[in-house]
């Protein structure tokens, strides 16, 4: 069956299942799937407006691909507020997408330290209009409390290769 344009660009790494090789980035298929994530970017006329599409999904799936996709394209501030949206709605990727917030946001420092200094509370919003066995194949199995610890942990890390390491940092950790 051929994969349908849901995810428009990224479909076809979305609908065949590609994607989860992209939770092991150390295996060969990986490196497959990473190459076909760049190819989408490619192929796009507009691969920004396609990976906020992705991002506004509730699933962690399209979150994965799009993730990787804005580590492999410039910085475009309107993806990754879409990127910081997903991390503050408890994605289960959100190590991936802080990753990719280190990576690509020049803002990232005052953005990761007004979270880490709030406990990164999670934004719910787009959970409560999802039924529950809906919400748990789109986040996978974990409560608030652990999203938002997952969320803290993986800011405090990417904090910690910060040099000099900022003064109200030390505090925090």
């Amino acid at each position: 069956m051929a994969p349908s344009n849901r995810f428009g660009v990224f479909s076809s790494v979305l609908e065949t299942g590609d994607y989860l090789a992209l939770l092991h980035l150390s295996a060969l298929e990986a490196k497959v799937a990473v190459s076909r994530v760049v190819d989408c970017c490619r192929a796009s006329e507009n691969p920004h407006l396609e990976t906020a599409g992705l991002l506004d999904e509730s699933n962690w799936r399209p979150h994965l691909v799009a993730a990787v996709a804005l580590a492999a394209l410039p910085y475009n501030r309107t993806s990754i507020t879409k990127l910081w949206q997903a991390f503050d709605a408890g994605s289960w990727v959100t190590p991936q997408l802080a990753v990719v917030a280190y990576i690509r946001d020049p803002n990232f420092q005052e953005l990761a330290k007004a979270r880490i200094l709030a406990r990164c509370p999670l934004q719910t919003a787009r959970l409560t209009s999802l039924f529950p066995l809906q919400r748990h194949v789109a986040l996978e199995p974990a409560g608030a409390r652990p999203r938002s610890a997952k969320a803290g942990a993986s800011l405090v890390r990417l904090m910690g290769h910060i040099q000099p390491t900022p003064e109200w940092f030390a505090r925090e950790q």
